[in-house]
């Protein structure tokens, strides 16, 4: 998988959040089923992923990730990504 996640909508439809959990355990996502357009589902399988079998925090959820900043994405994706 070579993605380039620079702009905020790849991490808002979710792609970006699995993509950070496929590099680090591949076999946890399968990130190829994935659908752009399935936003919620996609953001909740990462979420959910990350904290059931990560113990990352679930600070967002998929209606959180609509409403919140840049930052806040940032954040999570910076926990998440120190697996």
């Amino acid at each position: 998988m070579n993605e380039n996640f620079q702009k905020i909508g790849s991490w808002r439809n979710g792609l970006a959040f699995n993509a950070l959990l496929h590099s680090h355990r591949p076999d946890l996502i399968n990130y190829e089923a994935l659908q752009p357009r399935q936003h919620r589902q996609n953001l909740n399988n990462a979420f959910d992923v990350a904290n059931t079998i990560l113990g990352v925090p679930k600070i967002l959820d998929a209606e959180a990730v609509e409403l919140n900043t840049t930052s806040a994405l940032a954040n999570y994706a910076t926990e998440a990504g120190e697996l």
